[in-house]
Formats: structure tokens, sequence, C-alpha cells
């Protein structure tokens, strides 16, 4: 029995001029490589733009059907090495988590770590957080308003922010935001 006959029954197919149709589709009844050859016609050309799996199938089944379609055109599209090479990441990378160790003697804000919250909206000339995090005894964080645009005068921020605590930073970690400026040491 032939393959035509067997999908007739199955899928409702007509015949008209020796050309099997279902619901006006050209029915494939060819190999593999006549499927193939169909999808990459669709998918391929640069007026096409390489259409991911569920247009490629789309602008396919507008002309033509055959069981398997669906996974004919996922198979070539999860294959095609432009689409691969060009599609956009789903899943970005994120910055590696180091652990912040401290001392067992630590005093508060002796080992710190520094982030910034940016993009906020304008509010008395500042758009940005700087967020300092005691990360020894207290876990205590400041939040000190800034511009996005930090400068060298921004040590002078943190260092009279924390002095304000009594204490000198000796360790600072960096996170987030690029920050250039030095902590200066103080002794009080």
């Amino acid at each position: 029995m032939s393959t035509i006959r067997k999908w007739t029954d199955a899928h409702r197919l007509k015949e008209f001029n020796r050309k099997w149709y279902k619901e006006g589709k050209l029915v494939i009844t060819g190999n593999a490589d006549e499927r193939k050859r169909i999808v990459r016609e669709f998918h391929d050309p640069p007026t096409a733009g390489h259409p991911g799996i569920a247009r490629t199938k789309d602008l396919i089944t507008r002309t033509y059907w055959w069981p398997r379609l669906q996974k004919d055109v996922e198979d070539y599209v999860k294959g095609c090495a432009s689409c691969q090479a060009n599609k956009i990441n789903t899943h970005t990378q994120r910055a590696p988590l180091y652990p912040v160790t401290t001392q067992a003697e630590t005093r508060p804000f002796q080992t710190i770590s520094l982030d910034f919250i940016t993009k906020l909206p304008l509010s008395e000339g500042q758009d940005t957080i700087l967020m300092i995090t005691d990360q020894g005894c207290t876990k205590m964080a400041l939040f000190i308003p800034c511009s996005e645009t930090i400068t060298a005068d921004g040590s002078s921020l943190l260092t009279s922010r924390v002095q304000t605590l009594r204490t000198s930073p000796q360790n600072h970690k960096r996170q987030g935001h690029a920050l250039h400026i030095q902590i200066r040491e103080r002794t009080l």
C-alpha cells in the first residue's frame, strides 16, 4: 500500500489532476530531500529574512502540507547556522558573585561594599543612589543620593558619610557600576 493511500484516509486528502490536496494545500509525498528543499525556499532567501519556526511554518502551510511538517521546520530552523549566529540571547550572563569575607574582630564599616542604583527619575538634581553596605558586624546600609556621573569628589561624599559612623573603611568591594573614586583613610 503506498504512502499516499495511507494518508488519504487518515488526513482526508483529495485527488485533483493526479495531485493530492489537503484543504486546498498541495500534499508533498516526496522524500526528506524534497521537504528540506521546500523549507529552505521559504526560510533562507534574503527577502524572507530567516523567519523563525512559527513564521516559516505559516509561510509553508499556505501552499503545502505533509505529515510532520512542524517537526521538519523545527529541525531545519534549529540547525540553521545563520539563525543560531544571529539570534538574540534571552539568557543574559550575570556577573559572578564573590563572597565578602570578614574577620571576627571587624568593626562597623571597616569592610564595606559599594553599589549604585542608577537611571532613577531626577530628584533635587540627583539621579543615582550610592549604596554603602557594612559587610562586617552590622550589615547596615547607607543610601546616599548622587549623580550618575560621579567624579573623584565622590570620595569626599563617601568618606564624610562613613566617618560620621566613627570608622574608616579599610576594605571595600565594588559591585555594579564602575566606581572611580579612591577611598581615603583618615584617623580620628
